[in-house]
């Protein structure tokens, strides 16, 4: 029951990106700016950003290499104040982004 609320949850917050990104590229288009070359780089770019978040988040935000055997996500803290940083800047400014890390 609660992964099928879950996968509910992530289905909406899709719609509302895809909505949000139409509604974006239209924008741009009635505007007259092609948006295909962004939303190209954007959509590449994105799995590689978030690989690095996954890194940052295990390396316990210390700006240092990525190393697993020093610290791998031995900074559950850390990752709780990020997640409600995230979220306070999602109410500052009104934004529909979605942690994306599923904590």
């Amino acid at each position: 029951e609660v992964e099928e609320e879950e996968e509910e949850e992530e289905e909406e917050e899709a719609e509302e990106e895809d909505a949000l990104r139409g509604l974006v590229i239209a924008t741009a288009s009635r505007g007259g700016f092609d948006l295909s070359a962004f939303v190209q780089a954007f959509d590449n770019a994105i799995p590689l950003t978030m690989n690095l978040c996954w890194e940052v988040m295990a390396n316990c935000f210390v700006n240092a290499s990525y190393d697993p055997s020093l610290r791998n996500n031995t900074c559950p803290g850390s990752i709780t104040e990020f997640h409600f940083g995230f979220e306070r800047e999602n109410v500052k400014r009104r934004s529909p982004i979605a942690y994306p890390f599923g904590y």
